[in-house]
C-alpha cells in the first residue's frame, strides 16, 4: 500500500501504477473501444434511458476531478492513486456486471447505452 511512513519505494510505486494502468485501465479501454468499433462502426452510440447502475458509474467519473483535487494540491500522491484505482475497479465491475458482449445479441440498444456509459467514464478518467 502507498502512504505509510518508511514503506515507500519508487520501484513499488511504478510497478503498482503500471499494473493498474495496463491491467485495469488499459484492458477496460481496449474492451470498450473494440466493442464500439465492432458493433457500432466505431461511433460512440447514443444512450437510451440510464439505469441506477449507469448513473452510479457516471457519478464516480464526474466526481473524479473534485475527489482528487485536494490530494494533488497537497502532494498526497498515494491518495490520488488510490482514488484512481478505485475508479478503474468500478469501471471494470460495471462492464462485467452489464455484460455488453451478451447484450449485443439480445438488446443492442441497451448494449449501446452500456458502452456509452463506459466511454463517458473513460473520458472522465482520462482527465484526471
Amino acid at each position: 500500500a502507498f502512504g505509510g511512513d518508511g514503506d515507500f519505494s519508487h520501484g513499488q510505486m511504478v510497478r503498482k501504477c503500471n499494473a493498474v494502468l495496463a491491467n485495469g485501465y488499459g484492458n477496460l479501454n481496449q474492451r470498450v473501444c473494440s466493442m464500439v468499433f465492432k458493433n457500432f462502426g466505431g461511433e460512440v452510440p447514443r444512450p437510451d434511458a440510464l439505469t441506477e447502475e449507469d448513473e452510479a458509474l457516471l457519478e464516480v467519473g464526474y466526481g473524479l476531478v473534485e475527489a482528487t483535487r485536494g490530494d494533488m494540491e497537497e502532494y498526497r500522491i498515494h491518495k490520488y492513486c488510490e482514488s484512481i484505482i478505485r475508479a478503474v475497479n468500478a469501471g471494470n465491475q460495471y462492464i462485467d456486471s452489464q455484460e455488453p458482449w451478451v447484450l449485443r445479441k439480445t438488446d443492442l440498444d441497451r448494449c449501446g447505452t452500456v458502452l456509452w456509459v463506459e466511454m463517458e467514464f473513460l473520458r472522465c478518467l482520462s482527465i484526471v
